[in-house]
């Protein structure tokens, strides 16, 4: 007996130990917190994803938005809950660091949560730290109605109190507390979907494992089903007087059963980490990894690795072995938790049709995510308990730690992507805040020319003149007709949005229109920006004044177009600015200057004519600095080399159709350039340039005998690139075939964007 009592030996070791562990677990906490602040940075800047978000926002800004969510409930047949007025909470503030404080602070409490739930259905210390550091490492984003960007805050809100509803049961169950069964259930349902009804099983659950521990479990269920029972009655009464129209909100009971398995599974699946590659939405080559292997995601991967090492250690010290049967029970639980949420859009035809043209994921799939990072936890910790070698744990975390460094560049062009298109959003807001648009008349109308919030032109001029409705409060039209915006009683704009492919420069134009101008009949085509279009309409829309919006970190612009005038003199003077320039132009004009800030803070340039000139022909672009002469560019034409660097040119004697412009770049720490090239054609036709893996594209326009200049944006990444030039003729012409080869390369140069690289 005597001899089995613990000694002051054993004593200190267990003290040691305990000492140890608790240094560890502050260790993997803080390499935790660094995983998280590092992905939630990578996404932190992107808004107004989903054509959903975009006008949520716009109903927010409008104060329509509580008589806005009663209708979609009402069109779709679904309960007006709590969380369908949560869609435009965030966007009740025009603080972007608030919006975006509350989506990543959600999704971070989400993680934080499930961890802790994971830590306590397990009873192993220092799980929540390993589930946050997974779950940040291998969070993926995509267009694919991703929550990580999409939707922000409502159904993270949703699934918080889905986890805390849970919380609370095990709570009440260990402490025999009624009351916080009742709370437990209270939050439970203030945030509960259509979507997380599979998942009440789980309450089940928990109350048979506790029963089978002799404990009561079994009644405090009541207070959760009693009001779910109310949550469904209520929930049936609304769609019995509110027919659904959604296709969403429909129930496909008719279909094979086949079909919705395939379709709940598509979308679970779609949650798994490496989803966006497995299912061919992101691509992963070297050059693809070596860009988006910045600070941040290297800071992300050494946290990673030494977090798991943690993991390892901590596990050795502090956990004790659980029965296989525990850990299989518990992966059959986390499985169900994976499909659950995708059982109900299984049953839609909405999704089966989804499934079917080929969509992989959905927002539920997010919460399917949840669950597959708790089995790749749990089954984790049990390997680092069953091999405590210390060069298992070394290259565990060397696998874990590549695996986060390919998950950063699988997001990193649809992170960029995204980024972009919010920053539209800011650069038209800056022109509804100027004060141009403070200072246009009631009736004001806008021939606007732009799809990128829905893919339609109409339908963007409703969403913009809705927007600047609720903004302003100012009545004005903005359409896609052009006869509709000439014939308004308070004058006609044209009003162009534009962002250059792949950088930070964004313009709003705007130009007033003037008068009409007829084209003459033998004209065929006409000139927009640097190409042409087939003519949609016979008129010229003309303006002498236009002004540019920028959102670039580049102050300085740079203005051209064509002036409308016949004959040979087409001469015409400039102001910028009302600073009259010196400079006489000649059908066409040309400008640079530095924007300034209006009254209300808004950065603006204003450039007057003295002569009308076409408002689709004006373009924007913003100059860049000039390479520095240590980071030489070499560029070659096929068999043609050149060795200079910088902003040199490259003459050719022709350049065939169906070439190749390589590009080597030198200097891995510039990767963005203006390709600038001028060509010219003895046939009309057009040349289409594109990078090597068609992501940039661009067409020029040539007409017959005359040189065309061209600026290509351009990503160059360090080693070889390629750009493809194929022409093709406008107008069929005797010997057409044989202008394929009639083309001529005058020029090319680089110009290094000011700022340097900044991907």
């Amino acid at each position: 007996m005597v001899n089995n009592l613990p000694s002051a030996k054993d004593d200190q070791v267990s003290e040691d130990k305990t000492g140890e562990a608790i240094a560890v677990g502050r260790s993997v906490n803080f390499s935790a917190a660094i995983v998280a602040i590092a992905f939630l940075g990578s996404v932190a800047g992107i808004r107004f994803v989903t054509l959903d978000d975009r006008w949520y926002a716009a109903w927010a800004w409008h104060n329509t938005w509580i008589p806005t969510a009663l209708q979609i409930a009402a069109e779709q047949g679904r309960f007006p809950k709590l969380t369908s007025f949560l869609q435009f909470l965030p966007y009740l503030t025009d603080s972007a660091v608030l919006q975006g404080a509350l989506r990543l602070l959600t999704i971070l409490g989400g993680a934080w949560i499930a961890g802790r739930l994971l830590e306590k259905v397990t009873d192993r210390p220092g799980l929540a730290a390993s589930f946050v550091i997974l779950f940040f490492a291998f969070a993926q984003n995509s267009n694919e109605h991703n929550l990580f960007v999409a939707y922000p805050f409502a159904w993270e809100f949703s699934w918080l109190c889905w986890m805390i509803g849970v919380f609370g049961l095990i709570a009440a169950i260990e402490r025999g507390s009624m009351a916080l069964a009742c709370w437990g259930a209270i939050i439970w349902l203030t945030g509960l979907q259509e979507g997380f009804l599979p998942q009440t099983a789980v309450h089940l659950v928990v109350a048979y494992t506790y029963w089978r521990l002799g404990r009561k479990s079994w009644n405090f269920l009541v207070p959760y089903f009693l009001g779910l029972s109310i949550w469904l009655a209520t929930w049936l009464l609304w769609r019995a007087s509110h027919t659904s129209l959604y296709e969403g909100s429909q129930l496909a009971l008719d279909e094979p059963f086949s079909v919705i398995l395939r379709t709940t599974a598509n979308y679970t699946f779609g949650g798994v980490p490496f989803a966006t590659f497995l299912y061919g939405g992101a691509s992963l080559s070297i050059e693809v990894i070596r860009q988006s292997l910045g600070t941040l995601s290297v800071i992300k991967a050494a946290a990673v690795f030494f977090g798991a090492i943690g993991v390892a250690n901590y596990v050795r010290l502090r956990s004790r072995p659980i029965p296989w049967r525990n850990y299989l029970g518990l992966s059959l639980v986390l499985t169900f938790l994976a499909f659950a949420p995708n059982m109900v859009i299984g049953l839609t035809p909405k999704y089966q049709e989804w499934m079917r043209l080929g969509s992989h994921a959905y927002l539920y799939s997010h919460f399917s995510y949840y669950a597959w990072i708790a089995l790749l936890c749990l089954w984790l910790s049990a390997l680092f308990l069953r091999f405590k070698s210390r060069y298992f744990a070394i290259m565990t975390a060397s696998i874990l730690s590549l695996g986060s460094i390919l998950t950063d560049a699988l997001n990193f062009n649809v992170n960029s992507e995204q980024r972009q298109m919010g920053r539209r959003w800011d650069s038209m807001l800056g022109f509804f805040e100027s004060d141009l648009f403070e200072s246009l008349p009631r009736d004001s109308s806008f021939w606007f020319r732009d799809a990128s919030v829905s893919g339609s032109e109409k339908d963007d001029a409703v969403y913009w003149q809705y927007v600047a409705k609720a903004r302003t409060g100012k009545d004005v039209h903005v359409t896609s007709d052009l006869r509709l915006a000439q014939s308004s009683s308070g004058g006609g704009s044209y009003l162009y949005l534009y962002d250059e492919p792949r950088s930070e420069n964004q313009y709003v134009l705007v130009a007033p229109f003037l008068t009409n101008t007829m084209l003459a009949p033998s004209s065929s085509t006409r000139v927009f920006g640097s190409g042409f279009e087939p003519m949609s309409n016979p008129w010229i829309v003309s303006s002498r004044r236009v002004w540019v919006f920028p959102n670039s970190l580049n102050q300085k612009v740079h203005i051209s177009g064509t002036f409308v005038c016949e004959g040979s003199d087409c001469s015409s003077s400039i102001s910028v600015d009302g600073k009259a320039l010196p400079t006489i132009f000649n059908k066409t004009f040309s400008v640079s200057a530095t924007s300034v800030v209006d009254e209300n803070g808004v950065e603006v340039l204003e450039v007057a004519t003295s002569r009308p000139f076409d408002v689709t022909s004006v373009s924007v672009d913003f100059p860049r600095t000039l390479p520095p002469a240590e980071a030489p560019v070499e560029i070659s034409m096929d068999e043609h080399i050149g060795d200079q660097g910088g902003a040199q040119s490259y003459d050719w004697t022709r350049a065939e159709c169906d070439s190749t412009l390589w590009l080597k770049n030198l200097d891995r720490d510039q990767q963005r350039f203006d390709i600038v090239g001028k060509i010219i054609s003895s046939y009309p036709q057009y040349v289409e340039i594109a990078s090597d893996d068609g992501n940039q594209k661009m067409r020029v326009g040539l007409p017959a005998n005359s040189p065309q200049e061209f600026v290509f944006p351009f990503v160059a990444h360090s080693g070889l690139s390629a750009l493809h030039l194929r022409c093709e003729p406008i107008v069929s012409t005797e010997g057409a075939a044989d202008s394929r080869g009639s083309l001529r390369l005058m020029s090319v140069g680089l110009r290094m964007r000011d700022g340097g690289i900044g991907n």
